[in-house]
C-alpha cells in the first residue's frame, strides 16, 4: 500500500485530493489542494481508522475546527494499563557501540532513528524509552519504562501546569517586545 497518493498539475505541484497511509495500510490524513493551498476539510485518523482531527480550510487558512481530541487522550500514549513488556532485542543496530544485555543501551531502528534508549536487563529494556515513529518518521510517541513496567501518560494536572506555565513565559516575552 502506498503511504502516499496525489495528484499533480501540469507544473508538478499537487493539486486536488491528497492521502497519506499508515505502515498498517489504514488512511491517515486527507485532503485537497486547490492552486497550491488546502482548500476544504482536512482530516486526520488514528491508526485504527477512527477520526483523530478535521479542520476547516478556507485558501490555506484554517477557519474551523470540526472535530479535536483532547490533549493527553489515550491517541497520544499507549493504555496506561497494559501489560505489554518491554522490547527484548535480538540483533541490536547500536551504530559501532558494543551492546551490553545489562546495562545502559541506546538502539537504533532500520531507519537510523533512535528506538530504545536506558539500562537493559538481560537484553530486556528495564529502566528507558522506547520511541516510536510515523512511517514518515515523524516521532509519534514515548513509552517510558520503569523496573520493566509501562507508566503511562503524564498526569493531566502536570499537562494543565506546564500548559500555563508556558503561556506565561509567551505572554510575558510578548510583553517584552511590544514595550520596545
Amino acid at each position: 500500500m502506498p503511504s502516499y497518493k496525489a495528484t499533480f498539475s501540469a507544473d508538478g505541484k499537487e493539486s486536488g485530493g491528497v492521502k497519506h497511509f499508515y505502515e498498517n495500510g489504514k488512511l491517515q490524513a486527507e485532503y485537497t489542494i486547490v492552486s497550491g493551498k488546502v482548500n476544504g476539510t482536512y482530516k486526520q485518523y488514528n491508526e485504527n481508522g477512527t477520526l483523530k482531527a478535521a479542520l476547516k480550510f478556507n485558501n490555506g487558512r484554517m477557519t474551523e475546527t470540526v472535530k479535536a481530541n483532547k490533549p493527553g487522550g489515550n491517541d497520544d500514549y499507549s493504555n496506561p494499563d497494559s501489560k505489554e513488556p518491554p522490547p527484548f532485542v535480538k540483533s541490536p543496530i547500536t551504530k559501532g557501540v558494543k551492546f551490553f544485555p545489562d546495562g545502559y543501551n541506546k538502539v537504533y531502528n532500520a531507519n537510523d532513528e533512535i528506538w530504545l534508549d536506558g539500562n537493559f536487563k538481560n537484553g530486556q529494556l528495564f529502566d528507558g524509552k522506547v520511541y516510536i515513529y510515523s512511517s514518515n518518521g515523524i516521532l509519534k510517541r514515548i513509552r517510558i519504562y520503569k523496573e520493566g513496567k509501562f507508566l503511562g501518560p503524564p498526569k493531566k494536572k502536570f499537562l494543565k501546569l506546564r500548559a500555563m506555565k508556558s503561556c506565561k513565559k509567551f505572554l510575558k516575552i510578548l510583553t517584552q517586545i511590544s514595550q520596545k
